[in-house]
C-alpha cells in the first residue's frame, strides 16, 4: 500500500531549517563579541580616565608644594622670577640640598612642561650655559582658551571674591597663587574635560602682608 505523504513526515532537520539555526548561531556569537568589546572598551575608558585624573591632582600638589617654599635664590634674585597665565618660574630648594634651584613650569602647545636648572659656576649662575637644566613633559593634552588661565595671582587684598591681577603681574605684588589645570584630549568627544585646581600662598612672603 503506497504511503500518503501528507500524513507522514522522514524525521531529521531541513535545508532552511539547519540554514535558520546557523543565522541565529551566529546572531548569538556576534552578539556576546560585540558585548565583550564595549565591556572591554568601558573598562579601558574607565582606567584611562582615573589615571589621567591622578597625573592632573598629582602635578597640581607638585607645584603648590614647591610654590609654598619659594625663597630667594643662591644668586640674591626673588622667590617668584616669572608670572605669566601659562607659565611660572620661581627658586626653591626641591632636591634638599644646599641650592636652591630654579623651577619653571610652561605650557608649550598643549604640553605642560617643567624645567629645573640646578645652579653651577664660579660665580654661581642660573644660566644653561653653565648649569644643567633638566626638562621634563609632565601632562598632555592641556586645555585652555582665550579667556581662561592655567595660573591666576593675587595681592595681599584678595578677600575672596576680588578679581586676580592684570597681566603683565608685579612679582612683588603676588601673595597667593591659584593653579588651574585642565585635560581634554577632545573637547568634541568623551571623557569630560580633567580638572584640578588649588590655591597657594608662599611661606616666605608672608612677612610681607
Amino acid at each position: 500500500m503506497a504511503k500518503n505523504p501528507f500524513l507522514f513526515r522522514e524525521s531529521g532537520f531541513t535545508l532552511i531549517e539547519i540554514l535558520i539555526a546557523i543565522g541565529v548561531l551566529i546572531l548569538v556569537i556576534g552578539t556576546v563579541f560585540a558585548l565583550e568589546r564595549d565591556l572591554f572598551s568601558i573598562s579601558t575608558f574607565l582606567d584611562r580616565s582615573f589615571l589621567a585624573q591622578e597625573e592632573v591632582k598629582n602635578t597640581v600638589s607638585a607645584i603648590v608644594s614647591e610654590l609654598r617654599s619659594a625663597s630667594i635664590s643662591d644668586t640674591g634674585g626673588y622667590p617668584l622670577e616669572q608670572t605669566s597665565s601659562t607659565s611660572i618660574a620661581f627658586y626653591a630648594n626641591i632636591d634638599k640640598d644646599a641650592l636652591k634651584e630654579r623651577i619653571h613650569y610652561f605650557l608649550s602647545g598643549t604640553s605642560f612642561k617643567k624645567s629645573v636648572v640646578k645652579p653651577a659656576g664660579q660665580p654661581i649662575t642660573y644660566s644653561t650655559t653653565t648649569a644643567q637644566e633638566t626638562l621634563s613633559t609632565v601632562l598632555r593634552d592641556v586645555f585652555i582658551t582665550a579667556t581662561t588661565s592655567i595660573f591666576y595671582y593675587y595681592d595681599s587684598y584678595y578677600a575672596g571674591t576680588s578679581s586676580p591681577l592684570n597681566q603683565p603681574v608685579d612679582v612683588a605684588a603676588v601673595r597667593l597663587i591659584n593653579i588651574d589645570l585642565v585635560v581634554d584630549a577632545d573637547p568634541n568627544l568623551l571623557p569630560p574635560p580633567l580638572n584640578a585646581s588649588s590655591r597657594v600662598t608662599i611661606r616666605n612672603l608672608k612677612s610681607n602682608l
